[in-house]
């Protein structure tokens, strides 16, 4: 009888995957917010489980991705070197081989707080088998044989617990966007697994809600009406639009905070949404809704390191959530200006 009642009052292990885009976007968890999650995951909350797909698939993006920075900026360098008369050097140390060797000290750094999950030949034949039959995440014209891996492995966690899974493909999601694909969550109430799918790491902490810091929100507040309207102005004059050339930052008109203690001691985690005015060179004012995230140091009563995360502006919406930059446009968007838009944005990825 002792033992039933133990059983039934179990709390259920939560693990925490984030896919390959999610890490990177996280800066491999060196940013706030992923400083904010291994707070989580230090205190026992949550596990944070690495499928072997997604290490193999990052270190390979991490890999392409930072040579390619290290590229742009090298060639920024030459042309400034060039323009001064001067020869700079900076980034030649950057090359594939020390990214590599970063990336694997990073993981191996993190180990103590990883479970990781190696692809056992029954993951594969299933991943197999879902990629031949179409079943979510393919489809009749999609062979994602990566992401129908991943699955299978997270489908191998213990029985009876619960899954937050942090990704942004429409792949894993219903026609909607917003919950697990009907399939794909069958599979895994059949394996005793519940799964919760959010887009972003700020969503899933914003949700959940874990370890609430007691703080004054006014000074995280006015720090951040200080630090935020430049980047924004920055973030917007980067995305080249042109009916804001000329513009300036009028005020922030609303602001919402959500904080997260994170693994560095009076250290807080911020992600903060606010619409901002925008005056333009016409006379004219349009509002543009801002998302990013930053942090707040408890001890300097200072906010630093704020990036902004998404744009929402009347000719459409921008993102880096998942660590590369794409655009979203409204139904009354003339096909001109999307177009235009695309092509500046196709240059634009900076995977920042």
């Amino acid at each position: 009888m002792n033992d039933k009642v133990s059983k039934q009052t179990q709390v259920p292990t939560t693990f925490v995957c984030l896919d390959t885009n999610a890490w990177f976007a996280e800066d491999l968890l060196h940013s706030p917010v992923g400083s904010a999650l291994l707070f989580v995951v230090m205190t026992g909350a949550w596990r944070l489980v690495l499928p072997s797909i997604v290490e193999e698939e990052l270190q390979e993006l991490v890999v392409r991705k930072l040579s390619e920075m290290s590229d742009k900026a090298n060639e920024q360098y030459r042309r400034i070197g060039n323009a001064l008369g001067h020869t700079f050097v900076h980034g030649q140390l950057i090359g594939d081989a020390v990214i590599r060797h970063t990336f694997k000290s990073r993981i191996n750094a993190l180990s103590f707080l990883l479970q990781r999950a190696r692809a056992s030949d029954a993951a594969r034949a299933a991943a197999f088998d879902r990629v031949v039959k179409c079943l979510a995440p393919n489809g009749p014209h999609r062979q994602e044989a990566k992401d129908s891996l991943l699955w299978e492995q997270l489908m191998e966690l213990e029985t009876g617990s619960v899954l937050l899974l942090v990704t942004s493909d429409s792949d894993f999601y219903d026609p909607k966007g917003s919950m697990l694909a009907n399939t794909l969550a069958d599979h895994a109430i059949s394996r005793g697994i519940r799964v919760e799918t959010y887009h972003t790491c700020s969503a899933l902490l914003t949700a959940k809600k874990p370890n609430q810091p007691t703080v004054n929100e006014k000074a995280v507040r006015d720090a951040m009406f200080k630090l935020a309207p430049p980047e924004v102005e920055r973030y917007i004059k980067s995305a080249e639009i042109q009916s804001f050339d000329g513009m300036s930052i009028e005020k922030i008109d609303e602001m919402k905070l959500s904080l997260f203690l994170t693994e560095v001691p009076n250290v807080l985690a911020v992600v903060a949404k606010m619409n901002v005015v925008v005056g333009r060179v016409d006379g004219t004012e349009a509002t543009v809704g801002v998302s990013g995230r930053g942090e707040f140091d408890q001890t300097t009563s200072e906010a630093r390191n704020f990036r902004v995360t998404s744009l929402v502006t009347p000719y459409g919406s921008m993102s880096h959530n998942d660590g590369f930059t794409s655009w979203e446009f409204p139904p009354t968007t003339p096909i001109k200006l999307m177009l235009a838009l695309d092509k500046v944005m196709h240059g634009f990825d900076r995977g920042a």
